[in-house]
């Protein structure tokens, strides 16, 4: 019976006929039954009686356990996503992100398991874990892929505005850059609802033709002082100088030294060892009646062979009475075991061969170690690094300053290049995906994990309420899944609505972001319209309540965990020169 069935229950009884027996008509007079209104009957229809028991307490639970690490994590990924940090460090979070995805969309499934028909405990956990275990692998690969796909399928226009729209978010964290019509500090930038802003607007300023013009004025400032301060400015550099010198000096007093003594004690052995060798051929030549101007030519070739046994490789013209031959051979083998040995040493060492008896600046000088400082320090491969630098003064005079402009004009290059160069197969195409990706994974990975939290606490609601609390449930899972639904439509759209924030109240934000999306003038989000829109809105007002509640549960539920993610506190990476690793310094041109 469906719901219109139900309704129609209602309907009076037809008048009872003439004929009928007077008992029958004695009934009829009687009070009728009570019958339900409309709200009974629309309860009871669409949300029939259940019985409490451990499955609704177990899922129940599981829920609120999921909701919290949800919150935690939430938190953890807004700190990520609305500040400069690396693609490594966001890469740890975004695993940690699609995992609980996976788990929160596996959740959905744990009560058509766990309610199902299948007997037996160990038979409904194994099918459990292997529900839960499919669903999280098949979100996990598919939000990675989803991200991949955008990347490959994104136009150069939009690889090229990313470039510049990356640029233009650092600058906004670290306050260098000045939008017009957008009023924020850099401690509005690190609030909660800035971060969410920092994170998605980078989407919606896609929607904008006239980004770059808003910075064109700026873009070399811009691009300058990020390059600086990725370096961590002369002071920061020039530490990093002196701690690879360090490295080297140690490389060098405690590796190369050693093995260069080693392969210069084994050549200045070639004078005795070529004596010894010359005295035991005469030796063994006496103990035959000959010497080596008396050795008949019928024996030339047996002679020679009878050397060569001996570790003296002549050559075939040797003659027997030939000193100069045979102490060049002796030299030449002694050299050829030295360097062979020094080779394998220092390789092993350094990672490249490298000249022996250097001095230490020479050895700095030399290619291989210019290669490993360079890359070290990422500095351009143009760029020559000298010994000798006291301070970052000097440093910077010497060769910091010049450096900055090399990587300065290299990123300008890129940021200011035609829309060809961004196309598949052509210079900054790579460079290009690489933005795209920095710029759509952290927003996918927040919708994601928003998605997750809003489902399940709409779902926890419905627990606690309808089930624990009124002994209630949705007639089927559909109907549980569109009320869910709207129930998300309704959230975000009251977040959207009833909350504000400094950012969404700026003329940049009403005037241009929000409304150039909403009018669908075209890009990246044109298929979403006004939806989307509205829900990031309402992440970004959202913040300032939900964020401190959740980084409280992060601090004091789970202890601090920080979900794979830790900020990169430093200005710059210390420089490394691990050998087992090829050194590759920064091409510009």
């Amino acid at each position: 019976m469906n719901f219109l069935s139900a309704l129609r229950a209602d309907t009076p009884p037809h008048p009872a006929s003439q004929s009928a027996h007077p008992e029958d008509l004695l009934k009829s007079t009687q009070a009728p039954a009570a019958t339900p209104g409309l709200w009974r009957r629309f309860r009871d229809y669409f949300f029939p009686s259940a019985k409490r028991g451990p499955v609704l307490y177990l899922l129940t639970s599981i829920t609120l356990v999921y909701l919290l690490l949800e919150f935690a994590f939430n938190a953890r990924l807004l700190d990520a996503v609305g500040g400069i940090s690396s693609a490594d460090a966001i890469e740890g979070i975004e695993i940690w992100g699609r995992c609980l995805s996976g788990f929160a969309c596996a959740l959905f499934f744990w009560p058509l398991v766990l309610k199902g028909k299948i007997t037996g405990t160990s038979k409904r956990l194994l099918t459990l874990g292997a529900v839960t275990g499919v669903v999280m692998s098949v979100m996990y690969v598919g939000e990675r892929e989803l991200v991949d796909f955008i990347v490959r399928m994104s136009s150069p226009a939009q690889r090229y505005a990313s470039a510049n729209l990356m640029l233009l978010q650092q600058s906004l964290v670290t306050g260098d850059a000045h939008v017009q019509d957008l009023d924020l500090s850099v401690r509005q930038m690190n609030a909660p609802d800035g971060k969410a802003f920092l994170a998605t607007f980078p989407i919606l300023l896609l929607q904008i033709n006239d980004v770059e013009k808003r910075i064109a004025d700026q873009k070399a400032t811009l691009v300058r002082r990020a390059v600086d301060k990725a370096y961590g400015g002369p002071v920061g550099a020039f530490n990093h100088y002196v701690d690879a010198l360090k490295e080297l000096k140690t490389a060098y007093d405690g590796q190369y030294l050693p093995g260069t003594r080693k392969y210069q004690a084994a050549l200045n052995t070639i004078p005795a060892r070529q004596a010894e060798a010359w005295a035991d051929y005469e030796r063994s030549l006496r103990l035959k009646g000959m010497s080596p101007d008396s050795v008949p030519l019928i024996h030339h070739d047996r002679v020679r062979r009878e050397v060569r046994r001996k570790g003296v490789t002549v050559p075939n013209n040797w003659r027997p009475n030939d000193h100069a031959g045979f102490n060049q051979a002796i030299a030449g083998s002694v050299k050829s075991t030295a360097d062979n040995e020094y080779q394998a040493g220092v390789r092993n060492a350094l990672g490249e061969y490298i000249a022996p008896n250097l001095s230490a600046e020479a050895f700095m000088l030399s290619p291989p170690i210019q290669r490993r400082l360079l890359a070290g320090l990422r500095f351009p491969c143009e760029v020559t690094v000298k010994l000798g630098y006291q301070t970052p003064a000097e440093f910077d005079r010497g060769v910091y300053g010049h450096v900055v402009d090399l990587v300065t004009r290299q990123k300008l290059n890129s940021l200011s290049g035609r829309l060809e160069d961004y196309a598949n197969g052509a210079r900054f195409e790579h460079s290009g995906k690489d933005s795209m990706r920095a710029l759509i994974a952290p927003p996918m990975a927040l919708a994601f994990s928003v998605a997750g939290a809003v489902a399940h606490i709409l779902k926890l609601t419905f627990f606690l309420l309808l089930e624990c609390a009124l002994a209630l449930h949705f007639r089927n899972g559909w109907y549980k899944f569109g009320a869910i639904m709207l129930g998300i439509v309704l959230m975000m759209a009251s977040f959207s609505t009833l909350l504000s924030s400094q950012i969404t109240r700026q003329p940049l934000y009403q005037q241009h972001v929000h409304a150039a999306a909403l009018n669908d003038q075209g890009g990246l989000i044109s298929l979403w319209h006004a939806p989307l829109v509205h829900a990031i809105r309402g992440t970004i007002q959202v913040q300032p309540y939900a964020y401190p509640l959740f980084e409280w549960v992060r601090h004091a539920v789970f202890q601090d965990l920080d979900f794979g993610f830790q900020p990169d506190t430093g200005p710059a990476p210390a420089p490394s020169h691990a050998p087992e690793k090829p050194a590759s310094c920064v091409k510009t041109s």
